[in-house]
């Protein structure tokens, strides 16, 4: 490991510590109506109104309240795929309702055995993370598993849920990690690919 890499893994593992704890100080009642505006300004935009298959995550720890969403989408009878982690490996399949989740890897719902594997490369993608900045940069968890999903599925669009105290002057960038095309917060649209809000 070159030390400009080292540098940069130390500097995200401050940045992640700063920025959890800023999710972490958020109250219940600020989740809950920073999430609803979040999911309104996404399920508003073309991004949203024309995909037929949503990969999303289970919330947990304060992150963007995903489960309305998940709801919303199966009810408009969209398809709607959620992960499951084996090993090092990340992968997504298909739900048809909410109890079909239990408690896995990190106490992190995801789909049952049960659940078929999903196959939609031309889905939307939504990414959690930590942080993120204007030009798509991504503080993730640490375990790698969305960079080496990302790596194996460029056709999916990956777009993020972040409150306004998730985006970052700029976030540091290691040779494997992936950005982020689209950033959805209370107030902002960030589409990176244009440049533009």
């Amino acid at each position: 490991m070159n030390e400009a890499v080292s540098r940069d893994s130390f500097l995200k593992n401050t940045l992640r510590k700063t920025f959890l704890a800023a999710r972490e100080a958020m109250s219940r009642e600020e989740v809950i109506e920073k999430s609803d505006r979040i999911l309104s300004r996404l399920t508003a935009h073309p991004l949203y109104r024309d995909c037929a298959c949503l990969y999303l995550y289970a919330d947990v720890r304060k992150e963007v309240r995903t489960g309305p969403l998940i709801r919303r989408a199966l009810s408009e009878g969209r398809r709607v795929a959620l992960p499951r982690i084996e090993g090092k490996k990340m992968d997504f399949y298909y739900i048809t309702d909410e109890k079909e989740l239990s408690p896995g890897r990190f106490g992190i719902p995801e789909p049952g055995s049960s659940c078929q594997r999903a196959e939609d490369e031309e889905a939307l993608l939504i990414v959690p993370g930590v942080a993120f900045d204007s030009r798509g940069g991504r503080l993730g968890y640490g375990g790698g598993f969305y960079d080496r999903y990302l790596a194996e599925h460029r056709r999916q669009v990956p777009a993020a849920l972040a409150y306004d105290i998730q985006i970052a002057d700029r976030i540091p960038s290691e040779p494997w990690d992936h950005r982020i095309t689209r950033i959805f917060t209370e107030t902002v649209f960030i589409n990176v690919k244009e440049g533009t809000l």
